[in-house]
């Protein structure tokens, strides 16, 4: 039986995700399993690559491979699916705030010497030639449960049931999931992780300002949370993590020779 691989946040970051397969010896072929937990796209230039090499491989593994969709993901389907020009404009504007540039010059750039100049041209020059990828984007699934574990993009809402839960709130949830919730563990993306409150120590200018979050890194673990975002978003790490043994090997994404493997623990809920 293989081992199980978990993983998120790679936003077109491809060269680390093609580091960590290499280093780790991860192999479908040989019966590994990979659980990625979302934000395949967006900021950085191999958007296309990351989400169509973890789809496919969710086609052609589909009991070893799941794709669950991250609030990136979701931004694009909600572009691509618009209805009008009004929620064009507003779920386009909203996607390209976030990142979505990069994605579009990943996937389109083959066809065009510059990107088309209205959301309306841009749409249509995504559905033209990526048919299929609203179905694509659809089909991500939002959530998985094991004996141990739960699996999702951002987090869950404290005090609310699983199936109960919204898409926003498996999407997007941050600062309620991080100060009250106290279930089941769940292992997530979406917050890289050197930027929780409870992980990071705020690095404040002479005003008392925060500047930014720093010192402590890897991956954030409590008794009923596992953060698991290095900050590709942010040309930071990717974290690939075997589980449930959370050996983490660990992709800088500037210097991906530098790799390196960190031992985490569990911690139990008392």
């Amino acid at each position: 039986m293989g081992k199980t691989y978990v993983c998120s946040d790679l936003h077109g970051q491809f060269l680390a995700f093609q580091k960590a397969i290499q280093v780790s010896g991860f192999s479908l072929e040989k019966g590994d399993h990979l659980w990625y937990l979302g934000d395949a796209i967006d900021r950085w230039g191999h958007s296309k690559a990351c989400f169509e090499t973890i789809y496919n491989w969710r086609e052609q593994y589909p009991e070893q491979v799941k794709f669950h969709m991250g609030n990136h993901e979701k931004m694009l389907l909600d572009f691509l699916a618009s209805p009008n020009e009004l929620s064009l404009s507003m779920n386009g504007q909203l996607w390209l705030q976030n990142g979505g540039m990069q994605t579009c010059f990943s996937f389109l750039n083959e066809f065009y010497d510059q990107m088309p100049p209205t959301f309306m041209d841009l749409q249509q020059a995504f559905l033209t030639h990526y048919p299929n990828l609203i179905q694509q984007l659809r089909s991500l699934t939002l959530y998985h449960e094991t004996d141990d574990a739960i699996f999702t993009h951002a987090g869950l809402y404290p005090h609310v049931p699983l199936e109960e839960q919204t898409m926003d709130d498996f999407l997007w949830v941050r600062d309620e999931f991080f100060e009250h919730y106290n279930g089941k563990l769940v292992v997530h993306g979406h917050t890289q992780t050197f930027t929780i409150p409870d992980y990071s120590k705020p690095i404040r200018d002479r005003y008392g300002r925060i500047e930014k979050y720093g010192t402590r890194e890897g991956l954030h673990i409590t008794p009923h949370r596992i953060g698991i975002d290095g900050g590709c978003a942010s040309r930071h790490e990717f974290y690939f993590i075997e589980w449930p043994t959370l050996k983490t090997y660990v992709i800088p994404c500037e210097r991906i020779h530098d790799w390196d493997v960190k031992e985490y623990k569990l911690q139990p809920i008392v």
